[in-house]
């Protein structure tokens, strides 16, 4: 009688775990000799689940850092939320502050409920820098109970390692108000962030002359592919403005300069503003 074919039996199974283990080596910044088998583990524990169980993990390669969540049918998705992270790692090892944030990190994030796309920026003029955009349905998704379970105390000891070497420079809470729900768009090459605080007594005149001059003039800029302001809820700057660009050096064209000049902050304004921030950034890039 002619035999099937042998079925793999679990002994095989992980003989041939243990096998590709053996085969790979882990990354420098880890410091140990030998490979993935010699600590117990196969390459699929350490990047494959990370990155297949991510909602966001049909797109690979380059665009690793600037995925969105595939919208449910039927509906549109809303970021009426925004999280900024910024952070100076130059105290830590690129790849591993990079492999930690693409294959934990935010793979935790894409996770969780309301987290619609994440957004992955390197400064310009400071490559050490990082800038990470989350659109959210609302605020309301960083207090949930999936967001809590990974964040604050909770977070991992990679993460705690990685936290104590690395320098926040914003962490922005807040709420969409111009134009109001967009999400980030698709593309973008490059990305000019502006944070700030306006006194109490010309929050309103601020806010009129930002929403109805400054930003509409710099949005007719070639190159400038949306622009989008958020009021923050916790300490920093309150407002953010985010302008997705399609580089980084549309900033610099000829056509920018006139834009910004054609509507200067009103000269009684300008020395009641605090806690300015401004980042320039180019798309991160994932080196394969």
């Amino acid at each position: 009688m002619k035999m099937g074919r042998k079925l793999p039996t679990a002994s095989n199974s992980a003989s041939r775990a243990a096998s590709l283990g053996q085969k790979h080596r882990p990354p420098r910044w880890l410091g140990v000799a030998g490979t993935w088998g010699d600590l117990g583990f196969t390459p699929k524990n350490i990047l494959g689940s990370a990155v297949s169980s991510s909602p966001f993990a049909q797109r690979s390669g380059p665009d690793v850092g600037s995925r969105n969540k595939p919208a449910q049918r039927g509906q549109t998705a809303m970021a009426n939320g925004q999280l900024i992270m910024a952070l100076d790692f130059s105290g830590i090892a690129e790849d591993e502050f990079h492999d930690w944030f693409d294959t934990e990190h935010m793979p935790e994030r894409e996770r969780v409920p309301g987290f619609l796309s994440c957004r992955r920026w390197i400064g310009v003029q400071n490559p050490k820098e990082a800038v990470h955009l989350f659109d959210l349905d609302s605020l309301a998704v960083l207090e949930a109970p999936a967001y809590r379970a990974i964040s604050g105390d909770n977070v991992s000891i990679w993460s705690k390692r990685i936290r104590a070497k690395c320098r926040r420079l914003l962490r922005f809470e807040g709420e969409q108000i111009l134009p109001g729900d967009a999400l980030a768009p698709e593309g973008a090459g490059g990305l000019l962030v502006v944070g700030m605080t306006p006194a109490a007594a010309v929050e309103t005149e601020f806010n009129a002359w930002y929403d109805t001059e400054h930003v509409p003039a710099l949005a007719r800029v070639p190159g400038v592919l949306c622009a989008r302001r958020f009021r923050g809820i916790s300490s920093g700057p309150k407002y953010v403005a985010l302008y997705h660009l399609s580089a980084p050096e549309v900033i610099d064209d000829a056509e920018w300069k006139p834009a910004s000049g054609s509507t200067p902050m009103p000269a009684h304004i300008r020395p009641q503003i605090t806690d300015r921030v401004r980042f320039v950034c180019r798309r991160y890039e994932r080196r394969t």
